[in-house]
């Protein structure tokens, strides 16, 4: 029986000096800046995968830091209906996400650059 505790003390040991060494290299690649930047998904898949890259995109930007300097686009690539629907209604959930055409997106993008 005490070598079942023991065990099972190591195992939350183990993860929790895991965890530590995956904050601390999180911590030292993080980038340095503060400048604004955006995370373009070319979204041309079905509603299921839609979901699924914007939720993982929304990790990438957490591990970032702050989600005020940044920007997720679902680049609208020939969505069905439905998928559409279901990217619009992620996108009014997500702080700072957005479903553009690529007409929208130049436009975008040709303002942020502009001189």
């Amino acid at each position: 029986m005490i070598s079942i505790i023991y065990g099972v003390l190591l195992l939350f040991v183990l993860a929790g000096f895991f965890s530590f060494i995956y904050l601390l290299l999180l911590f030292i690649t993080r980038p340095k800046f503060s400048g604004h930047f955006l995370v373009v998904i070319p979204a041309m898949s079905s509603e299921r995968d839609i979901t699924a890259l914007l939720r993982a995109a929304r990790l990438r930007v957490g591990l970032f830091g702050d989600f005020s300097h940044s920007e997720i686009i679902a680049l609208d690539c020939g969505l069905s209906e439905r998928s559409r629907l279901q990217c619009d209604k992620l996108c009014g959930e997500f702080e700072h996400t957005s479903r553009l055409t690529p007409e929208e997106f130049l436009d975008k993008i040709y303002l942020l650059f502009e001189l």
